[in-house]
């Protein structure tokens, strides 16, 4: 388990849950998350890593999302078995 802030571009992996400090200090991300589909048990795909600008561009289900490193970094997941 890793946090999703740490996959490079093409990696895929499942969303296994949200740090424990978001959940205590930030019920409105929490809610940006879930309104995305971003919740424990989605997979999702990196698209782009933009390491300027400190974003990530994801895929999940129909949608693609764009977070911010900080925010990528509140997600911990499990990547996907290669092959």
């Amino acid at each position: 388990e890793l946090r999703l802030a740490n996959l490079q571009a093409g990696s895929r992996a499942a969303i296994t849950r949200v740090s424990e400090v978001a959940e205590r200090e930030a019920p409105r991300l929490l809610a940006y998350l879930h309104d995305r589909g971003l919740t424990p048990g989605r997979k999702l795909k990196v698209v782009e890593v933009d390491d300027v600008g400190r974003t990530m561009r994801v895929t999940a289900g129909d949608g693609e999302v764009t977070l911010s490193h900080e925010t990528a970094g509140k997600l911990w997941v499990v990547p996907a078995k290669q092959g």
